[in-house]
């Protein structure tokens, strides 16, 4: 058994909580996280980091089911048990599940006690005429842009595993923040950061891409701010974007497969056509959306502060002047 992660934030909490196991309660951090690392399947802490997020991560005890349960409190106990032998303690096989019960390495109800989190002024809830005029304020727009072109970086560098080359400069609306390899097309293909028509009378979505795919007449990606599942093609599919070029913008579907740019693409007779796949297990909205937001509980990911997406009530103190 080996218990998935996609950060090391659950694992980290599971380590803090080994002081509650009696034997344990004065061992050092390294070798906390070791035997953490040991009871959830791996060699060490090491390769535990060395394997976060190259999978789907598993669920925490809270949202699975009682066999499941079961299976990783035995296998935790025998693991933990091999561990203290090491350490000098030799604890029987109903001690160990006790310790277990009482370590609950997984469990998601104990991530954040509201008691230990840090206070955060909210105020006071806005109208949505008020909310969509500061979403649409340059300083709301900056930072969201920024956001999102960070965690483009991540979802197609570090989950998808493109090869990235990160451009330097500031982001700017519809100009490239990164590029990749495309030997299909043989060349770079820039990554265009999310814009916005919002504030720009008379201006449409359509004139945007037009002018983009004028910009970048080889082909160019151009990401949005609000990625979502769309359908096409009675396909179920998640689309981060648009591919454009002078003749053609047409949205862009993300499978976990797609491994590089050239991916995106079905060969037919000589020619290229943009594959219509579909989000199996809504891998690609799921982890994108956890990524933006910060892991949820009912991952083993970890947890983001409050599940809460960019808000324009984040910004209600924002200086216009």
């Amino acid at each position: 058994m080996r218990i998935l992660f996609a950060t090391d934030e659950a694992p980290k909490r599971a380590a803090t909580k080994l002081c509650r196991v009696p034997p344990l309660g004065t061992i050092g951090r390294a070798t906390a996280l070791d035997v953490t690392a040991y009871c959830m399947g791996y060699k060490d802490w090491y390769e535990l980091r060395h394997c976060l997020g190259m999978q789907i991560p598993d669920l925490l005890d809270d949202f699975v089911t009682d066999d499941i349960r079961e299976a990783r409190r035995q296998y935790f106990a025998c693991r933990l048990g091999e561990q203290l032998v090491e350490l000098g303690h030799h604890v029987s096989k109903d001690v160990l599940l006790q310790h277990v019960d009482i370590w609950s390495p997984l469990a998601s109800s104990e991530a954040r006690p509201a008691t230990n989190r840090r206070a955060v002024r909210r105020p006071s809830p806005l109208s949505p005429q008020e909310r969509a005029r500061r979403l649409t304020h340059p300083v709301i727009l900056h930072h969201r842009r920024i956001l999102y072109c960070n965690k483009y970086r991540e979802f197609f560098g570090d989950m998808l595993e493109w090869p990235l080359r990160r451009l330097p400069g500031p982001i700017e609306p519809a100009r490239p923040f990164a590029t990749t390899p495309s030997t299909l097309f043989n060349q770079d293909i820039p990554l265009l950061a999310p814009a916005s028509v919002a504030g720009q009378p008379g201006r449409t979505e359509a004139d945007m891409l037009a002018e983009c795919a004028r910009a970048f007449p080889a082909g160019a990606i151009l990401l949005v701010d609000n990625p979502g599942p769309i359908s096409e093609h009675n396909v179920q599919a998640w689309s981060p974007g648009y591919f454009l070029t002078t003749s053609a913008c047409d949205r862009i579907h993300i499978s976990p497969t797609m491994d590089c740019f050239d991916a995106l693409f079905d060969i037919e007779n000589g020619k290229a056509s943009l594959r219509v796949v579909p989000d199996i297990g809504h891998w690609a909205e799921r982890t994108f959306q956890e990524m933006l937001t910060g892991f949820r509980p009912t991952l083993a990911g970890g947890y983001g502060d409050d599940g809460d997406d960019f808000d324009a009530d984040m910004f209600a103190d924002i200086d216009e002047d």
